[in-house]
């Protein structure tokens, strides 16, 4: 599921040391939540949620409420845990 893994990925990078990419990334989540949307992929869409709130809050996920399963808790988890280990180091390179 290497869509997950650039979701981690990317989102780390633009909390980190690629902030310049922000936007792009921010913009290019709106898509695959759209996208996701429209194929009724309900768990996909909450977590994309999250992770625009998490972009539009800077990194901070205070009160976030996301309660994910599957793959999209995975995906969430691992953020979580970057971030708490590392701050906003930017542990990962953006990816095009």
């Amino acid at each position: 599921m290497w869509v997950f893994t650039i979701i981690v990925q990317n989102t780390l990078a633009v909390l980190g040391p690629a902030t310049e990419k922000r936007a792009e990334w921010r913009a290019t989540l709106i898509q695959l939540k759209s996208q996701a949307t429209e194929n009724d992929a309900d768990r996909l869409v909450a977590l994309l949620e999250a992770v625009i709130g998490l972009l539009d809050a800077n990194g901070n996920p205070g009160g976030s409420g996301i309660n994910p399963t599957g793959i999209c808790a995975k995906t969430w988890q691992s953020i979580m845990i970057t971030l708490l280990r590392n701050g906003l180091k930017g542990v990962f390179p953006f990816h095009e």
